[in-house]
């Protein structure tokens, strides 16, 4: 009896489906048609876009809450891959820099499509992928927990710092309950905003040295001890193999110009194929630990806020804090990458919410079409929450702020965004709801964020916020400063920052 087979497409369309894909998204064309042909029979959904670009954006949000998380996820913020030969962790590169692997990965690519009709054993697909992590010997482990554990009790003034990739690896759970025991302060980086439980008691916020909304380098700067969960740093100075955890993206836009990347001599630095110790004894600075009592926490400035003047234009220094309330479990926010990106330090966000954004990538017009995928990923999560969109840099895809405010290329086309819905065919018939909404005071906003229309989370709401033109939160104009004076020194360094304009956000079930 002849062997069965199937087509090198079936067979990866299978794989995909067994690793709990159930949407594929791109642009039909004609080297394709006989692979989307047999999506169906392999469970997968079409999701149709204008061009690759966005259909690459949209699977990137997908991934980045689909349980292919598992073993993918969103390749630059996920996996170290080749780009510039200086390795520099900067913002618009993928965060390494090797291009020695460029040619055997092309090759691999063009071999890959040349092979693409050949078939395959059938009878492989009922052998399961293995994708758990693998176990290491029961005597390295305690070994390492044991040197972990010492120095930890050594420790006078400890604190964690919780990273976005914790979420792609998926141990979210483990991290959370490891910052509750242990009760040291907790801050996020830009890139971790939403991983830890905003209601545990030692969580302080988001830690982006002294350009945040709140300064913890008081702190920081004087620990003995970093617990460092998520990093792709590089160049150990010894690292011990552990099982699988993760490593976090210390790039300058995620560290706020590497101002709160914790000394190396402190540091424990949990990654997802090592765990690095970069320095055997840490040398206790005889600080008390109730120092860790008198930091700021974000959640008490939210609380302290006056109520707002509701005839006053809105601004983005306290916008963030204050939408907060809107907020549910389950809700996905999703930033763009401008001033969004800083202000979500602020968000205040309930349990169980998640917070996307980029933490070296920082394409303006990648947060968009993401937010395609991320809602795909959300109704196919049933969770019941809503998916958040906020910012207008992905409607223009303009790149904005790089020598002065008020150069000819920071300004932008007046867009009637509101218009979006009706431009893109949203049925008018009550089949799905849309609802639009444009605010430029304070009144006009609160108004809007507790209309229960626009909170039950149904259909598509689409809010324009109307701000100064050059409005940014005042912790973050020095920021803004230094990025400039850097940029003019070395403009084939770190470039983009943010500039304020209208901020267009929606949400969507």
């Amino acid at each position: 009896m002849a062997q069965r087979t199937v087509g090198v497409a079936q067979y990866l369309l299978a794989r995909l489906h067994q690793l709990g894909v159930r949407s594929v998204h791109g642009v039909p064309g004609d080297y394709t048609l006989r692979a989307l042909g047999v999506l169906k029979p392999a469970g997968l959904r079409w999701i149709g876009n204008c061009n690759e670009l966005n259909a690459g954006y949209a699977a990137d949000g997908y991934a980045r809450l689909s349980a292919l998380n598992a073993v993918a996820g969103s390749y630059a913020e996920y996996n170290p891959v080749k780009a510039y030969r200086s390795k520099s962790m900067v913002h618009h590169s993928l965060g390494d820099g090797d291009l020695h692997t460029a040619p055997a990965v092309i090759d691999q690519t063009l071999q890959a499509y040349v092979r693409e009709r050949v078939k395959v054993a059938h009878n492989l697909l009922s052998i399961p992928l293995v994708v758990a992590p693998p176990t290491n010997p029961t005597e390295l482990e305690d070994a390492v927990v044991n040197s972990v554990l010492k120095l930890i009790y050594a420790s006078k003034q400890p604190y964690i710092l919780v990273d976005g990739l914790v979420a792609s690896d998926q141990i979210v759970d483990e991290v959370n309950e490891f910052a509750k025991l242990a009760g040291f302060p907790t801050f996020g980086l830009t890139f971790g905003g939403g991983i830890i439980n905003g209601n545990l008691p030692n969580y302080h916020g988001v830690h982006a040295g002294k350009y945040g909304s709140l300064d913890f380098t008081s702190y920081s700067d004087k620990a003995d001890l970093a617990l460092l969960f998520g990093t792709l740093s590089r160049q150990a100075v010894a690292i011990i193999l552990i099982t699988i955890i993760s490593g976090p993206l210390l790039s300058d836009t995620n560290t706020q110009g590497w101002s709160a990347v914790p000394r190396k001599d402190a540091t424990i630095a949990f990654r997802r194929k090592a765990i690095e110790i970069r320095d055997s004894e840490v040398h206790a600075l005889h600080q008390n630990s109730s120092n860790a009592f008198a930091l700021p926490k974000l959640r008490d400035v939210a609380l302290s806020l006056p109520a707002p003047d509701l005839s006053t234009s809105i601004d983005q220094d306290t916008f963030y804090l204050r939408i907060s309330s809107s907020f549910r479990p389950y809700d996905i926010i999703v930033c763009e990458n401008r001033t969004p990106l800083v202000g979500g330090r602020d968000f205040i966000l309930p349990p169980s919410t998640t917070l996307v954004s980029s933490a070296i990538w920082h394409s303006v017009g990648h947060m968009l079409p993401a937010t395609q995928g991320v809602a795909l990923a959300q109704q196919e999560l049933k969770t019941g929450g809503r998916t958040f969109f906020e910012g207008d840099g992905s409607f223009q895809a303009t790149a904005q702020l790089i020598h002065g405010m008020n150069e000819d290329y920071n300004d932008v086309a007046r867009w009637r965004y509101l218009m979006a819905p009706d431009m893109m065919g949203a049925p008018s018939d009550g089949s799905y709801e849309v609802k639009t909404h444009d605010v430029g005071t304070w009144g006009e906003l609160m108004a809007v964020l507790t209309d229960e229309k626009f909170q039950n989370g149904k259909g598509l709401k689409m809010v324009n916020v109307r701000m100064a033109r050059d409005d940014v939160t005042n912790a973050f104009k020095p920021a803004l400063k230094l990025a400039g004076e850097q940029l003019m020194a070395d403009p084939t360094g770190r470039r983009g920052c943010p500039n304020a304009v209208d901020i267009t956000f929606y949400t969507s079930s």
